[in-house]
């Protein structure tokens, strides 16, 4: 019997989607979830096959309260990553947008700023239900409710 390739239908999804190219770098956006992580070992594992020139991984402090553990929560992440023999990121927010962390645009300054050509997030669709919630928890109405797009740049 022939071994069963692991990763080929997620290979095969990302190629024909055209996620990445050869030869980009990807920064994997990740909180230390265990859809992210699992993300972050796939593309490090596949990366030769996906023929990327670089996979690295940054983490986003969501909170600038001295008195919350986002700062240690980065460390960890950066600490599981390294083990990994990956670049890691730790990202100190640079701004609040209505009062919270936009972790997104604080991955994606700093993927322009680093040169990387892709950022990757493992999103699943309870993130896009939370993101729903959020919006309907916080009171600006219906209008300005939304979720997470779906986007490939």
């Amino acid at each position: 019997m022939t071994p069963v390739d692991p990763y080929a239908r997620v290979r095969a999804f990302i190629e024909r989607k055209r996620l990445v190219a050869r030869g980009q770098r990807v920064l994997v956006g990740t909180g230390g979830g265990a859809v992210s992580l699992g993300l972050v070992c796939f593309l490090v594992a596949e990366r030769e096959r996906l023929g990327l020139a670089e996979v690295a991984v940054a983490s986003v402090e969501t909170s600038v309260d001295e008195t919350s553990d986002a700062a240690e929560r980065v460390a960890d992440v950066g600490r599981v990553v390294r083990q990994l023999g990956v670049t890691f990121h730790a990202v100190r927010p640079s701004s609040l947008h209505r009062g919270k962390v936009n972790v997104a645009r604080e991955l994606v300054a700093l993927a322009r700023e680093q040169g990387f050509d892709r950022v990757a997030l493992g999103a699943t669709r309870d993130d896009h239900v939370l993101a729903v919630l959020d919006e309907a928890l916080s009171g600006r109405g219906l209008m300005h409710m939304r979720g997470i797009a779906p986007r490939v740049a």
